[in-house]
């Protein structure tokens, strides 16, 4: 899957922790964020809200390019989002890798007010 250019998972996660009003948080336990990082607290509080969990080998990947499904997943964390299942509304579905993904362009489509 092509990786969008240069968007990175700490300028989402910066963004969604401001719209969330920048509340406090606990420092988190990622190996690559230290506490002086512009990004610190946005990793902190979206590992604490479910909304980025990071690599398994504790990395938060802050520089790192994410992938259109991922920011995906990311946007249906933040929104609440309950676990999904695979549909069958569109044929090229199978080469999706995400359900979220699905999900997420199912839910757009649907009017509905703004929280």
């Amino acid at each position: 899957m092509k990786k969008m250019q240069q968007f990175l998972s700490s300028v989402l996660a910066v963004a969604l922790y401001r719209a969330a009003r920048s509340p406090a948080v606990e420092p988190a336990d990622f190996s690559d964020v230290p506490a002086e990082s512009s990004y610190a607290s946005a990793a902190a509080w979206a590992k604490t809200n479910g909304v980025i969990a990071g690599y398994e080998d504790g990395r938060f990947g802050g520089e790192d390019s994410i992938t259109r499904e991922q920011i995906v997943t990311i946007l249906w964390r933040y929104s609440g989002g309950s676990a999904a299942e695979r549909g069958e509304d569109f044929t090229d579905e199978s080469s999706i890798p995400s359900p979220n993904f699905m999900l997420l362009f199912q839910a757009c489509a649907a009017p509905r007010p703004l929280r």
